[in-house]
């Protein structure tokens, strides 16, 4: 691996020379700008959080310098291995990293890399990498709170939330979702999350345009995804996060057509 370094936050934060979608952006100070802004709005000193598809960790180590704990789960081997740099050159002591896949259970799968954009690998049934998993019940069995949760696992979201739903119903924990809605029960997952969380918001980190989701069936954008954002109990300090620098237009589009969906 062809490694270089960029800062983040005063950290030192390496990544692949090749890396365009990541680390190259994250370089710049051009990655996830908006949900990265949301998402520190949500923690304090005694958080516990769970980065799920931590990748080579940038949210990670935002979130470490500011909580009690991190999980970062990430099955890729070499991704892993990056991870696993970046928290250990910061002296990251607040990081449990696990180098595992999270699904509905234990057992052995399989990790599709897609050599062009790091981010973009997929646990599969059939062949690829070979994996562990494990359901975060299992996996944060120990911890009595957990504040928050970040997903990100390119279509596998209803099973990490399969295996989820003992720490949901207990503490309905802030979520970032990313929504790829694939062979394995998208409908049921939405259902689930429509039961446990009063607000759930589509939020578009390229326009910086959030709106409610009334309905799981027609949330995707151009891309056949969305970024959601769910929580009980929205703050003031959410709502000024959300509607920072918002194109008014694109917003009211967007309520308008989440009405539509009831």
């Amino acid at each position: 691996m062809n490694l270089v370094k960029c800062k983040l936050e005063g950290m030192d934060f390496w990544y692949q020379s090749d890396d365009k979608m990541i680390g190259q952006r994250i370089a710049l100070d051009k990655f996830e700008k908006f949900e990265t802004a949301l998402m520190e709005n949500q923690i304090n000193s005694e958080s516990v959080c769970v980065d799920v598809g931590a990748n080579i960790g940038y949210y990670t180590l935002l979130l470490a310098i500011k909580v009690k704990r991190v999980y970062a789960i990430e099955p890729g081997g070499e991704s892993f291995l990056i991870l696993k740099k970046n928290v250990e050159v910061n002296n990251l002591k607040n990081v449990v990293l696990l180098n595992i896949g999270a699904s509905d259970k234990k057992e052995k799968k399989y990790l599709i890399r897609d050599k062009n954009n790091q981010g973009n690998s997929q646990i599969s049934d059939k062949f690829g990498e070979r994996i562990l998993t494990n359901a975060l019940d299992n996996i944060l069995i120990n911890e009595q709170k957990i504040s928050l949760i970040k997903i990100d696992t390119q279509g596998w979201e209803p099973k990490v939330i399969e295996g989820a739903k003992k720490v949901i119903k207990r503490d309905a924990p802030t979520i970032f979702l990313e929504y790829t809605p694939g062979e394995y029960g998208d409908n049921k997952m939405i259902n689930f999350l429509k039961k446990n969380y009063q607000n759930i918001w589509s939020i578009n980190d390229f326009a910086e345009v959030p709106w409610p989701i009334f309905s799981g069936v027609k949330v995707l954008g151009k891309n056949g995804y969305a970024d959601l954002f769910l929580k009980n109990k929205m703050e003031l300090g959410d709502y000024m996060t959300m509607l920072k620098n918002v194109k008014y237009k694109k917003f009211i589009k967007g309520i308008m057509n989440s009405i539509c969906q009831k």
